[in-house]
C-alpha cells in the first residue's frame, strides 16, 4: 500500500476553528479534537477530525447509522497536511468544510508555486440513503470497495460509489477492502484547485 497523506503527522499547534450552522445542521459533539455534526434530528452526519490522534488521522467523513464512514482506518477526505486554520458552515441541506492547510510551495518544488493555502475544501449533501460528496482542492479520499471498474466517465468502486475528477494528475490504489484516490499531484501541474465529485451509498 502506498504511504496515507501527511495529514496524519502530529501537528505543533491546532487548527483555528469557526463554526457557523443553521438548521438542519447543528453540533452533535464536541470532543476537542474532533467536531460530530448532526443533520437533523437523524443519526447521520458529518465527523471532522481536526487533530491527529491514536485511532483517528485527520479528515472528514459522512456518519452513516451513528458511525462515522471509514476505510482501512482512513476517513473519507483527508488533506495532504495537517491544516492550519478550519472552516465549518451550513448551506441549506449542504455542510461545508473547509481546510485551508500551509502554502502551495510546501507540497512541491515548483519555482513558481504561490504562497496561496493549500486548500480541502469539501461539500456534503446528504440524499435519502446516499450521499453526494464534492472535494475541490487537493486530498485524498478513502472509500470501501475491494474492486474498481472505469465506466467511460467515472471510477465505479464496488457496490456502492461512483466518482469523477477533473484532476490533472493523480494516483489510486486498492489496499484490503478499500479504494484510495490522491489527487495532490496535480499540483506538480499547475492544477491545485481541481473538482472530485462523488456518490457514496452506504450498505
Amino acid at each position: 500500500m502506498l504511504p496515507l497523506l501527511l495529514a496524519s503527522a502530529a501537528v505543533s499547534a491546532p487548527p483555528a476553528v469557526s463554526v457557523e450552522l443553521e438548521a438542519p445542521w447543528s453540533v452533535g459533539h464536541d470532543g476537542g479534537s474532533h467536531l460530530n455534526l448532526r443533520y437533523g434530528d437523524s443519526a447521520e452526519g458529518v465527523r471532522v477530525q481536526l487533530e491527529p490522534s491514536e485511532d483517528w488521522p485527520i479528515g472528514v467523513s459522512p456518519i452513516q447509522g451513528g458511525r462515522p464512514m471509514r476505510a482501512h482506518g482512513a476517513l473519507m477526505v483527508a488533506p495532504p497536511l495537517p491544516p492550519a486554520r478550519v472552516e465549518i458552515r451550513s448551506e441549506g441541506p449542504d455542510l461545508l468544510v473547509r481546510l485551508f492547510g500551509p502554502p502551495l510551495n510546501a507540497l512541491t518544488d515548483r519555482e513558481d508555486a504561490p504562497e496561496d493555502p493549500t486548500l480541502t475544501w469539501v461539500r456534503l449533501r446528504p440524499r435519502g440513503s446516499s450521499w453526494r460528496i464534492v472535494l475541490d482542492g487537493v486530498g485524498q479520499v478513502a472509500v470501501e470497495g475491494s474492486t474498481c471498474h472505469w465506466t467511460g466517465r467515472a471510477w465505479k468502486i464496488g457496490e456502492h460509489t461512483e466518482l469523477q475528477t477533473a484532476a490533472l494528475a493523480w494516483r489510486s490504489w486498492i489496499d484490503a477492502d478499500a479504494w484510495f484516490l490522491d489527487v495532490t499531484p496535480a499540483v506538480e501541474l499547475a492544477d491545485p484547485y481541481p473538482r472530485t465529485a462523488w456518490t457514496w451509498t452506504p450498505e
